[in-house]
């Protein structure tokens, strides 16, 4: 496996909450990457725990502000678990949690290089009823050994249908799934999302779907079938680390799923590989390359923004012990 290079940070913010007391306490600055934690705490023993991840950027002008890219749905998304830190080896829940934030600089997770995705027939993602709409730890931990053997195979992200059934597109294993229809020009496109209770909310997609509508585009998020696949013009990923990737193809074993006959379909020996972009083509199609240059210009305060997503962060709240925070306030009309 390559090894992973790791940003150092000069300290991360922390808050514990405990139910005895129904409190937080007061935020505070650690000059420390690392956390101190108890060796018996449900999150490290039971994957108690929970992530999340939004981005900031700097605006143009000099001096440059910097403002955060939805973090209120971040936010939301954010209150299906927390991470446990009370030391515990009962099965029951926890009474106290702490709520850390790091702050490191970082790009988009795999650039613009389209992708050869795999499906994944071996593994499940997510049980029907499961966690699989949460961030939580472990719906990380155990898909890494599959992306692993993908990547060696020559396949840069995984792709995981319904785990019931294997009919339908969950997602893709680091990204939300979005299929696009635009062979009747360029005014007549359709963006399909996947839907399905077994996914996470992805900010990224909702973004995409309000300019897909601005557009004037028709949007339908809805359960997508495997055989829909070789009908779609393009596929791309979006999340918050990826922001949004162009898939070149989409390839399954050929023991499983059945699909319609199509000029998009290759088959061989052992597999069917469905494909969106000649190996010769090293960016996404018209449509992906649209919405891209737009969702970069909104975060990047390129354009005015007129769904109000970006957040100003001030030097206005000096509340942390050990170091300094900043408040946020929408910026969208200050430009």
């Amino acid at each position: 496996m390559t090894e992973q290079k790791v940003h150092e940070v000069n300290g991360h913010i922390e808050s514990t909450y405990s139910k005895a007391t129904d409190m937080w306490t007061p935020l505070k600055f650690v000059t420390s990457p690392y956390v101190h934690i108890h060796g018996m705490a449900s999150g490290l023993n039971y994957g108690q725990q929970a992530l999340e991840g939004f981005k900031a950027f700097r605006m143009p002008g000099s001096p440059s502000d910097i403002a955060l890219f939805r973090p209120d749905r971040n936010a939301m998304r954010f209150q299906h678990s927390v991470e446990v830190t009370r030391p515990s080896l009962g099965l029951y829940p926890p009474v106290e949690f702490t709520f850390r934030v790091f702050v490191v600089p970082t790009g988009v997770y795999y650039g613009t290089e389209p992708l050869n995705a795999l499906i994944l027939d071996d593994f499940d993602r997510a049980a029907p009823k499961g966690v699989g709409h949460a961030k939580v730890g472990a719906n990380y931990a155990p898909v890494m050994r599959w992306s692993e053997r993908a990547r060696t195979g020559g396949f840069g992200i995984t792709l995981h249908l319904d785990s019931a059934r294997r009919e339908h597109v969950d997602e893709f294993g680091t990204c939300a799934f979005i299929g696009v229809r635009s062979h009747e020009g360029a005014d007549h496109v359709t963006l399909v999302f996947a839907d399905s209770p077994c996914v996470i909310d992805s900010i990224t997609s909702d973004s995409l779907q309000h300019i897909a509508r601005h557009y004037g585009w028709k949007v339908e998020k809805r359960p997508v079938q495997y055989t829909e696949l070789p009908t779609l013009d393009e596929v791309l990923g979006a999340g918050t680390s990826v922001a949004l990737v162009p898939i070149r193809s989409i390839t399954r074993r050929r023991t499983t799923g059945q699909l319609p006959a199509s000029q998009r379909v290759l088959v061989d020996a052992e597999f069917k590989t469905i494909s969106y972009l000649p190996d010769e083509q090293h960016n996404g199609g018209p449509v992906y390359l649209r919405l891209l240059a737009r969702l970069r210009a909104i975060q990047m305060g390129k354009v005015q923004g007129e769904f109000g997503w970006r957040f100003m962060v001030r030097e206005e709240d000096q509340d942390v012990d050990g170091g300094m925070i900043t408040s946020c306030e929408r910026c969208d009309r200050l430009e």
